[in-house]
Order: structure tokens, then sequence, then C-alpha cells
């Protein structure tokens, strides 16, 4: 087997182990947490977290924060606004909050929440669905094919797993995990948009359920 073999099979066999643990094994934030630090043992023995990974660092960092906020904060409202409405009509089911149903005027649970959101949500689930399961896909594929593929397979994988919310759940996760696979593919597969996109969006989502403003919008 040559070298682009191998590298193939090596990044298949990642990709299946990542998808297996997240999937399968049931553990709630445990499951990421091992996907996250075998990713990065992969990617640093495979070429260096910088270069497998896209962790450079941006090139203007207050520029990066700003973007991000307002990225988070236009598709904040395309969702509320557009998208979420029309998928409740075609699911016919609301949207399921799960414990997060108890954040309303829960100071305590919005401090956890947040930290969660940043780096579970941010850090995380961006390293391993964006970072890793896109740029796996844009390796080994021409570039737009492996671009578009990977964006929709890991889009589906990333709503599947929101499965306690509900299908309306899982349709609009899956549908910000396109926003936010486009942004990597677009900033040159550097994932700090997508980390600080992500994060500003659950701590938007968050702060609405905190004073009870969801139904407002």
């Amino acid at each position: 087997m040559d070298a682009r073999g191998k590298a193939i099979l090596h990044d298949s066999l990642a990709l299946a182990l990542v998808i297996l643990v997240v999937v399968v094994w049931k553990v709630v934030y445990l499951n990421l947490l091992v996907a996250f630090v075998f990713i990065l043992i992969y990617a640093y023995k495979k070429g260096g977290i910088k270069e497998e990974l896209g962790f450079s660092k941006p090139p203007h960092l207050f520029r990066t924060i700003m973007l991000a906020a307002g990225l988070a904060l236009v598709f904040q409202l395309i969702i509320y606004f557009a998208v979420w409405p029309v998928i409740e009509k075609l699911t016919g089911q609301p949207l399921a909050l799960g414990v997060f149903d108890q954040l309303r005027g829960n100071t305590g649970l919005l401090v956890f929440s947040l930290a969660s959101g940043w780096i579970v949500g941010g850090l995380l689930e961006e390293t391993i669905f964006r970072s890793f399961f896109i740029s796996r896909f844009i390796n080994h594929l021409p570039d737009k094919i492996g671009m578009a593929v990977g964006i929709v397979l890991s889009s589906l994988l990333f709503g599947y797993l929101h499965a306690y919310q509900g299908p309306t759940g899982q349709i609009l996760t899956g549908f910000t995990g396109l926003l936010l696979g486009t942004i990597y593919v677009y900033t040159k597969q550097n994932i700090w948009l997508c980390i600080l996109t992500h994060g500003f969006i659950d701590t938007f989502s968050m702060t609405l359920l905190y004073f009870d403003l969801v139904n407002l919008i």
C-alpha cells in the first residue's frame, strides 16, 4: 500500500472510531471529551495540531471575536424567526429543551450551562464535528466534493446526537451544523471562528432561556 492509501486508511479508521465513541458511548460529555483527546493525539502524531485541526492563531483576534458575535446573532435571528417555526410545522412537535428547561431564573445552572457551552459546545464539538470530521473528507476528495460531503455528513451526525431535543431540535442543530461547517471551509479550515461563533450562539440561547424570553421572539 502506498503512502496515500495508508493515509486514507488511517483517517478512515480514526474517523470510524470517533463516530463509534460519540454515538455508542452514551455517557454525556465524557464521550465527547474522550473523542476530543483522541483527535488531539492523532493529529499531533500525524502532522501537528495546527496543520491537521486548524488551530493556527487568527491574524486579527479582536476582529475574529467581533465577527463571531455578529455571526452568532445573525444565525440566531434566522433560526428563531424563520427556520424554527417552519420546522415545528413540518414535524408537528415543539423543540424539547431537556435539562435546559430548568434554566429559567436558575443562576447556578446558567453559569454551568455557559461554561459547558463554551468548553463542550465551542471547543469539543467544533473540533470533532467541524475541524476533524470535515477535514478528513477534504484531505481525500476533490476540494468542492470533499467540502460538501464533509459538511453534510458532519451536520447530519451533529443533529442526530441531539435526540434529547426531539426531531425539531435535531433538525435545528443539524441546520446550525451546516452554517458552522460553511464557516469552517470558507475560513481556510481555521477552527477558531467556528469555536467562537458556537460559543456565542450557546450564550445567546441560554441567556434568552434564563430570562424566559424564548417565547417572545
